[in-house]
């Protein structure tokens, strides 16, 4: 069914004529309208402050999105932090796996008939993932020395710019977490789903590894699908 305009508007969701009105308020302000009650202002606020481009606004975004509960007023404030490119990056390093209760807990094969990338579950690693390549360095430094729960977030957005933008910085550093005592079973599994995004004989040759010696099934099946997706660049880029 339908939404009705009230069910949009409860939701979020704002039309360029609403924000006019709003666009010389400054960041103090606007940071103030993120906490109103109507989430029709929050979103509205969250649209502004993505053109402010300041580090105290991206701090303000960032805040507000771990409270928020509109569907539509979390998209603006994400689409305000992509718009806000590099100065958002550190603010969302520093959320990875704190944003959300959707990322993963344990491994599992439910997105293996995708035929792209999946989409990061934790809500600040998708935001880098829009970012894109300008947020590998970054994310190469939580793959080296970042908190557990980072490092599974970063691995899932490193897979994703990987695959998108075929910038293969952060190899060396994939393949040395995932020979580390501290990869566990979870963390084995998003390094081998991201390994599908890389070219290189190494990585194949450690998929074929995992594919011939084994034991779960369910890695087994993500290095299959990760050697599948490479062999399917392979033959796009040769044609």
């Amino acid at each position: 069914m339908k939404s009705t305009k009230k069910q949009l508007e409860n939701r979020g969701v704002i039309n360029d004529d609403e924000v006019t009105k709003y666009r010389m308020n400054d960041t103090l302000s606007l940071s103030n309208m993120l906490n109103f009650g109507d989430p029709k202002e929050r979103s509205i606020a969250a649209r502004l402050l993505g053109d402010k481009k300041d580090y105290k606004a991206v701090e303000k975004l960032c805040n507000a999105l771990k409270k928020e509960k509109a569907l539509y007023t979390k998209i603006e404030i994400q689409n305000a932090l992509v718009k806000s490119d590099i100065l958002a990056i550190p603010f969302l390093i520093n959320h990875l796996g704190v944003i959300g209760k959707n990322q993963h807990k344990k491994i599992n094969n439910d997105d293996l008939n995708k035929r792209t990338y999946p989409i990061a579950r934790d809500i600040s690693a998708r935001v880098l993932c829009q970012i894109g390549h300008k947020a590998l360095p970054s994310l190469k430094e939580v793959i080296k020395s970042g908190g557990y729960n980072q490092r599974l977030e970063a691995i899932d957005a490193i897979g994703y710019i990987t695959y998108h933008y075929d910038d293969e910085a952060c190899e060396e550093e994939l393949m040395e977490l995932y020979r580390s005592k501290d990869c566990d079973d979870l963390m084995q599994w998003k390094i081998i789903k991201a390994m599908q995004s890389f070219k290189s004989e190494r990585m194949q040759t450690e998929l074929k590894e995992i594919i011939e010696k084994g034991n779960d099934e369910i890695l087994i099946k993500e290095a299959k699908r990760s050697m599948d997706r490479i062999e399917e660049r392979k033959v796009r880029n040769f044609t």
